[in-house]
């Protein structure tokens, strides 16, 4: 049986023109609630990097992580963007080496709980997790950002077919 990540590195062509428009829309959201003060950002599971060049308009320092090979060589290298193979579970970077980490309808694919201590980690203290996520598991790992690992909630609204959670690093 094939792996998912697999059929992402066999649909990376077909990915924007698929999701574009809908990736978008999330992207549109995130920036409705504020502008985004991050100097360096983290883009995980960013795909082709469709929002991960977006959001490099914004920030001097921008990184795309994704664990599919196919999607990480269809974003190639652009500008102030540099991608990165790798896992949301065990990501390569130093502790707080990031103002804001970003998951993009990508959660999900992730362990929860080992991907939340990992966003935590790699963010600095006041610094931003952004993720959004499916309507159905949004509550739940809400709670587990919260309890878990401190972060605190300073928005929660709607990003198309997805919940848009906006967090703090507080600790």
């Amino acid at each position: 049986m094939a792996e998912p990540v697999d059929s992402y590195n066999v649909d990376a062509r077909s990915y924007e023109t698929l999701y574009r428009e809908e990736q978008l829309d999330k992207l549109k959201a995130v920036l409705k609630i504020g502008r985004l003060l991050c100097e360096r950002i983290l883009d995980v599971g960013c795909g082709t990097g469709l929002l991960t060049k977006r959001l490099a308009k914004r920030a001097d320092f921008v990184v795309g992580l994704d664990v599919s090979i196919g999607m990480i060589r269809h974003g190639g290298r652009k500008g102030k963007v540099n991608f990165v193979l790798g896992d949301a579970n065990c990501l390569p970077f130093r502790d707080e080496g990031f103002d804001c980490y970003a998951s993009f309808t990508a959660f999900h694919h992730f362990n929860g709980t080992k991907a939340a201590k990992e966003a935590t980690r790699v963010v600095r203290k006041r610094g931003h997790v952004i993720i959004t996520l499916f309507r159905m598991v949004a509550q739940a790992q809400q709670e587990v950002l919260e309890r878990e690992e401190g972060l605190k909630l300073l928005t929660k609204g709607d990003a198309g077919k997805d919940i848009l959670l906006v967090f703090m690093r507080a600790r």
